[in-house]
C-alpha cells in the first residue's frame, strides 16, 4: 500500500528492526463529533459519516474487524429538548448550507488524530514490545507533501 505522497504506510516509524509489522486491521478508533450547530439527527449522521475521510487522510483504512466507532451530537436546541409542550420548535441549518460543516468535520478529525499521534510517547508493553513516539519533524514533512499532492492549499 502506498500513500498519495509516495510514502509507505510505515514511513513514520524508524524502528531499526525493533518493531514487528502491525497486521492489517489491528487497532480501533472512537471518533466523537460534537457541535453546537443546530442540526437534525440526520444531518449529524451525515457529518459523522464524513469523519471517516479525516481518518483516511492519516492512513486509517477501516479494515474488517477494526472495531471503529463513530458517534456525534449537537448541544443546540436544548430548550426544545427540555420543554414539556406538545409541540415545540427546532432550529436547523438548511441542508444546502452544510458543506462548511462537512469540510470542518473532515479537517477536525484529521487534526485530532494527528494531535493524538504526536502527543503519544514511546511505550513498551507486554513481552517488551516497544512502539516509539512519532518523530514530529518527519510527520510534518510527510503531511506537507501529502497536502501538496491532495491539492488542499488550506492545509499546507
Amino acid at each position: 500500500c502506498m500513500r498519495p505522497s509516495g510514502e509507505p504506510p510505515d514511513a513514520l516509524v524508524d524502528s531499526g528492526g525493533l518493531l514487528e509489522p502491525i497486521p492489517e486491521g489491528a487497532g480501533s478508533i472512537i471518533i466523537v463529533l460534537a457541535t453546537d450547530a443546530p442540526l437534525l439527527p440526520t444531518q449529524i449522521k451525515r457529518l459523522v459519516t464524513r469523519t471517516t475521510m479525516g481518518l483516511a487522510r492519516v492512513g486509517g483504512m477501516g479494515y474488517n474487524g477494526s472495531g471503529d466507532i463513530f458517534i456525534g451530537f449537537s448541544t443546540a436546541n436544548r430548550a426544545a429538548a427540555a420543554g414539556r409542550a406538545e409541540v415545540t420548535g427546532l432550529e436547523m441549518i438548511p441542508n444546502d448550507q452544510l458543506n462548511g460543516l462537512i469540510v470542518s468535520s473532515v479537517h477536525a478529525t484529521e487534526e485530532a488524530i494527528l494531535n493524538a499521534m504526536l502527543a503519544a510517547e514511546t511505550l513498551t508493553g507486554i513481552n517488551g514490545y516497544t512502539v516509539p513516539a512519532l518523530p514530529e519533524d518527519r510527520l510534518t514533512e510527510i503531511m506537507s507533501r501529502m497536502n501538496s499532492v491532495l491539492g488542499d492549499p488550506k492545509r499546507k
